[in-house]
């Protein structure tokens, strides 16, 4: 490690930890539906910025709790929360919706899914 640090130090290269730099950051990817105040302490710190995206792993009437979207029983609870951390972040969290595709080919469908993103 002293090996790296003292290359980048001889090549003129700073690390991005922890330093200030003329532009912000921005993780495109992740998965925040939970309150985590440490995080969004050090995302402000840090000037960092997260898309956070919702995914629904609902399929017929089965549900698969995974690792992405643990824990919730609807996509309504998964869009509250992901909204929750938006909104402790000061929009620093933005994030993205995803629908429930079941019954797609329902005439209504594109009115209550409209519906329920509102």
């Amino acid at each position: 490690m002293k090996f790296v640090t003292r290359l980048r130090s001889l090549m003129g290269l700073k690390s991005v930890w922890g330093e200030d730099v003329a532009f912000g950051r921005i993780d495109a990817h992740t998965h925040i539906h939970r309150s985590t105040p440490a995080l969004i302490f050090n995302m402000e710190k840090y000037n960092w910025r997260a898309l956070s995206i919702c995914v629904w792993e609902q399929f017929d009437d089965r549900m698969f709790d995974t690792k992405v979207s643990p824990g919730f029983k609807t996509l309504d609870e998964l869009h509250q929360a992901t909204a929750k951390i938006h909104r402790e972040s000061n929009g620093r969290v933005a994030w993205e919706a995803t629908i429930d595709a079941r019954g797609f080919e329902s005439p209504d469908f594109s009115e209550r899914t409209i519906a329920s993103l509102q």
